[in-house]
């Protein structure tokens, strides 16, 4: 099959486009800069230069299927960056999958568009969508719904995994082995907050699967790891592949929130570009316990993980080496 990747230069989408072309697809891959354009080519990815705002005027070859992964994922923007990114240019990269004849496009979303910022336990594809107005969250949630109105037009699938890992190049690995290094870093709950987490490679056999299947068109899947983790051990043993160890000092959750909900208004009264000690979606994420069920896929595609917990801390650590 032929793939086309938006974001694939990011980690996940590399990742994914190398499991792909092992596998024996065919795959291009939208990258913003120059200097990611050989990153494609080592990884066997076609490189296709360009934004999801010039999409429109990228010159393509047939494509089967498109992968959506390209958005806009920190702690820190305003509403309108989210929207732009991660609404608008959802709607560019369907309108483009549509325009170049795609069969399917296969949009990546996540687990925060269920979120209402208590504790949740094995989400399915039922719960309804959240309410939480956090940036991030509502600018995906919306790109969901935006989504649904073009199931006539092209098979959409949605793909919710959750805290993608597999590598140190993930962007939110790098932050925790910063807070490592720098040994400021409080927990919240002392880290004991229980969640489901995703490996990559996991996650680029579901897209496989999700891409193949016939039953997959029209519809949304959770995405996991079959192991569940507490927040500390599961970034703890994830550090210690690089002799690493974040302090085990710790708040309560309720004063990280109410803390995050005085700063946030000052930080945007004041317009401050730097991000706040503590946001509000890392107060009430980082001290909650949330889980999905990923029953449905494994019924419906045959979905079961290719590498479990241990095997992905072994290929960290050899990575290392």
């Amino acid at each position: 099959m032929r793939f086309f990747i938006t974001g694939a230069a990011g980690f996940t989408g590399l990742e994914v486009g190398r499991y792909l072309v092992a596998a024996g697809h065919t795959v291009y891959g939208l990258h913003r800069r120059p200097v990611q354009s050989q990153v494609l080519v080592d990884a066997g990815i076609h490189p296709v230069a360009g934004t999801l705002e010039t999409l429109a005027e990228i010159s393509l070859p047939a494509i089967d299927v498109v992968i959506h992964f390209a958005a806009m994922i920190g702690q820190w923007e305003s509403s309108d960056a989210y929207n732009k990114v991660n609404v608008t240019g959802t709607i560019q990269a369907v309108e483009k999958a549509i325009a170049i004849g795609a069969k399917r496009f296969i949009h990546i979303s996540t687990d925060m568009v269920l979120f209402e910022g208590e504790d949740c336990i094995g989400a399915t594809e039922e719960h309804p969508l959240g309410h939480v107005t956090f940036p991030y969250a509502s600018s995906k949630r919306q790109a969901e719904l935006i989504l649904q109105s073009y199931h006539s037009t092209i098979e959409i699938v949605i793909l919710r995994p959750r805290m993608i890992w597999g590598t140190t190049a993930n962007p939110l690995y790098k932050s925790m082995k910063a807070a490592a290094v720098s040994k400021k870093f409080l927990w919240l709950n002392n880290g004991l907050a229980v969640t489901s987490v995703t490996h990559v490679l996991n996650l680029a056999h579901a897209i496989e699967l999700a891409a193949t299947h016939k039953a997959a068109a029209g519809e949304i899947f959770h995405v996991a790891d079959a192991e569940e983790h507490t927040l500390q051990s599961f970034w703890q043993q994830q550090l210690q592949t690089e002799q690493l160890q974040l302090p085990t000092a710790s708040i309560p959750g309720w004063i990280a929130r109410v803390i995050a909900n005085c700063i946030e208004p000052v930080w945007h009264l004041l317009r401050i570009k730097k991000a706040p000690p503590i946001s509000k979606i890392a107060a009430y994420s980082f001290s909650t316990s949330f889980t999905l069920n990923a029953k449905k896929i494994q019924q419906t595609l045959g979905y079961h993980p290719i590498i479990n917990f241990d095997a992905g801390i072994a290929a960290m650590i050899k990575d290392k080496r």
